[in-house]
């Protein structure tokens, strides 16, 4: 195997949104902009902040299972519009609970 002496530039875009604790509609769609943004910009790799879906800090809202629920389907759109925008595999982490079967 022959080694490369190359080094590729990684570019990273911090997406510093504001967020509301509990729309999660609303800061999906935030982020999925933001992700279209960033590609727009050149970047490689997009970071939100913790807890970017449900807004911080949920608190309560995480006793509610449709809560979860909700969550969860936007996180499955987040990675759709993020595998769409890059057309790559793309990991998106960071849900709220465990799917259930």
């Amino acid at each position: 195997m022959q080694k490369s002496n190359t080094i590729h530039a990684l570019r990273l875009a911090l997406a510093q949104i504001n967020l509301t604790v509990g729309d999660i509609d609303g800061n999906t769609e935030k982020i999925m902009a933001n992700i279209g943004l960033a590609r727009d910009r050149g970047a490689d790799l997009v970071i939100f902040p913790e807890l970017a879906i449900t807004g911080y800090p949920p608190e309560d809202l995480l006793l509610k299972q449709s809560f979860v629920d909700d969550n969860l389907a936007a996180l499955d759109r987040v990675r759709e519009a993020a595998t769409a925008a890059y057309r790559s595999r793309t990991t998106a982490r960071g849900s709220l609970g465990a799917r259930r079967s």
